[in-house]
């Protein structure tokens, strides 16, 4: 239930006080909690022309006022009901900071202090979307704005494609593309099986320059091919210095 409430202030001594200004602060109380806290100063008549001097006045109360209610510690109750919130219902400590009025710093505090353990970033974002603290946007695949036909090189130089439908395909709907080449000539990649570019260029998805192997035999003959390739370029190089004292 909800009711008004309000109260005088005195914060501030009556000999620093301006003259004839009268304060009330207003608010409800709901669920125990104050909330439209809201300030009132009435000035006279003889005193509207010195606003000026009332300023720093009003501002000196809002922040008592704030320090009064907004600044109390929580209760272990609260901080019960709250952590169940965080870990069980997967409430997202911006949600518990507007359902309990407060910053999410101090919330913050008050787990650290406890000892409660934070969710990691990745797992924040999930309950996030999972209790609809954040909205995923509706521009996605085929719909958003960077959309290139669903095919694209990643950052290692592989060919990815956009396959959703696939069971192999990764959270994101995409596929490499030399295993939908290979698969399509030689069937399902056995499980712990890797594909392999023969002549090293990744982007070359050839059928003839795919080879599967077990994941062991492929880390294995990457690193047989890395030797190999640093003993070229040391002979590279020794040639290189004997082209020079020659010239």
């Amino acid at each position: 239930m909800t009711r008004s409430h309000d109260r005088h202030l005195d914060g501030m001594p009556a000999e620093t006080r301006p003259a004839g200004i009268s304060t009330e602060l207003r608010g409800d109380i709901h669920g125990g909690k104050i909330i439209g806290m809201r300030m009132i100063a009435t000035l006279p008549t003889t005193e509207r022309t010195e606003r000026c001097n009332v300023t720093p006045f009003i501002c000196g109360i809002i922040v008592g006022m704030k320090n009064r209610y907004m600044s109390r510690p929580f209760t272990d109750a609260e901080l019960d009901t709250m952590w169940r919130r965080y870990s069980v219902d997967r409430c997202t400590v911006a949600q518990l900071s507007a359902e309990y009025q407060c910053s999410s710093n101090k919330i913050r505090y008050a787990f650290q202090k406890k000892g409660f353990e934070f969710r990691s970033q990745s797992e924040g974002w999930k309950a996030a979307y999972e209790n609809g603290a954040v909205q995923r946007s509706p521009r996605r695949g085929d719909k958003s704005n960077f959309w290139k036909g669903g095919r694209r090189i990643t950052a290692h130089g592989y060919v990815d494609i956009h396959m959703p439908t696939h069971p192999e395909s990764r959270s994101n709907g995409y596929l490499f593309e030399h295993r939908i080449i290979w698969e399509a000539a030689h069937g399902p990649l056995p499980d712990g099986w890797h594909i392999h570019h023969l002549n090293g260029v990744k982007d070359d998805n050839r059928v003839e320059n795919l080879q599967a192997m077990p994941a062991k035999d492929h880390a294995r003959y990457i690193a047989m091919q890395s030797a190999k390739i640093r003993e070229l370029e040391l002979e590279v190089e020794a040639l290189r210095g004997r082209l020079d004292v020659r010239e």
